[in-house]
């Protein structure tokens, strides 16, 4: 099963996805978690935690003592409202320095003992996930044709909301991915409510910072893998965007 770990970016995701041989029993769904870190089962993360401690370290009581420091931690999750102070029963705090590497550790324990058999079995053949996103690959020959939420419901604390392909394209991250007979064309997705509003021009910001963005969009441009015509197309958006927020041209032409 391929390393499912949130340090893969978009244009290494792109690269894997452009590579892939598909056919026409191929389908693809796309799943996010929902409110990932309030729903999260603190025994769940001890159990997750002693699970990978074991299999690195035999010191039992570097272990024991490690379990002990981070259950202390995981009951320090308050919060305040209207004057009072309330403590959950599940969930990790999203401003602690360790919630993200907890969140991780459950997510990898969930995947190894339920998607792993998806995968030993050649019934998926694609999965990564990147912090609550995942896209999935499957053969419709292996699998039903349509894998449903509660098919693919890898944990009860969890609430996974899944989408389908829409006349063979399917959105993931910030790429849409276009099925055609033998592989994926790949091109830049923004969400329909994007607003395409940068720094402007004209602010009281250092250059660096106002460029930034354009420097962000044109390197996404010219290092993912998708086709020249979606290259022209987002070109001509990253030029809409910098016109609508007072750019010369020339600058982003630089």
């Amino acid at each position: 099963m391929p390393n499912t770990y949130n340090t893969k970016n978009s244009q290494e995701i792109a690269a894997e996805l452009k590579s892939i041989k598909i056919n026409r029993n191929t389908k693809i769904i796309t799943m996010d978690i929902k409110d990932l870190y309030v729903n999260l089962p603190i025994q769940g993360i001890i159990k997750s935690t002693k699970y990978w401690l074991n299999k690195s370290s035999n010191n039992e009581e570097i272990i024991k003592q490690v379990l002990n420091i981070l259950q202390t931690i995981m009951k320090q999750n308050y919060f305040q409202y209207k004057d009072k102070l309330y403590q959950p029963e599940k969930g990790i705090a999203m401003g602690s320095p360790i919630s993200s590497t907890m969140a991780e550790s459950y997510l990898q324990y969930i995947e190894g003992t339920h998607i792993k058999q998806w995968w030993d079995a050649g019934k998926i053949t694609y999965y990564r996930r990147y912090v609550d996103n995942i896209i999935i690959i499957y053969d419709t020959t292996k699998v039903q044709d349509i894998i449903t939420e509660q098919e693919i419901n890898m944990d009860n604390n969890l609430q996974f909301k899944m989408t389908t392909e829409n006349n063979n394209t399917i959105n993931y991250l910030d790429l849409n991915l276009k099925r055609n007979e033998s592989n994926l064309e790949l091109s830049i997705y923004r969400k329909p409510k994007n607003t395409d509003t940068t720094i402007y021009y004209q602010s009281n910001h250092p250059y660096e910072q106002k460029i930034a963005a354009f420097r962000y969009y044109i390197n996404r441009m010219i290092t993912l893998p998708i086709t020249e015509r979606s290259k022209i197309e987002e070109w001509n958006t990253i030029i809409s965007i910098a016109t609508s927020n007072g750019y010369p041209k020339r600058i982003i032409h630089n």
